[in-house]
């Protein structure tokens, strides 16, 4: 099944796709190769993760890792009043900022990203 998309949300998101794209391929490539200890994976979820001017775009709420260990992706759930939405990120394309995470991405390019099935 083809499912189209209105062309001012297609913008959005390959604009939010190509900001990720460039985020992943600035990352430090040294960061992605290291091994991430058992223990860090968890104590990720509950950090919050800022967009690149320091407002909070939500908190994670999943960690995804490869076979190796390795963190791959996190999901930040994000809060609007009453609707929430969840999101994936390259864990890439996030950066430690005290006790935070800071995104390489506005508030608007990261709701562009579509949202991920709630679990």
């Amino acid at each position: 099944m083809i499912r189209l998309i209105p062309s001012r949300t297609a913008g959005a998101i390959a604009a939010a796709t190509l900001a990720l794209g460039a985020a992943f391929a600035a990352a430090p490539m040294a960061a992605m190769a290291q091994p991430v200890p058992a223990a860090a994976p968890a104590a990720l979820v509950g950090k919050v993760v800022r967009d690149v001017d320091g407002k909070t775009l939500g908190v994670i709420e999943k960690v995804i890792a490869a076979g190796d260990g390795r963190i791959r992706q996190v999901q930040v759930r994000t809060r609007k009043g009453p609707i929430t939405a969840l999101r994936t990120l390259p864990f890439s394309s996030l950066t430690a900022d005290g006790d935070a995470f800071k995104s390489v991405l506005t508030q608007g390019e990261f709701d562009a990203i579509p949202t991920a099935p709630d679990q």
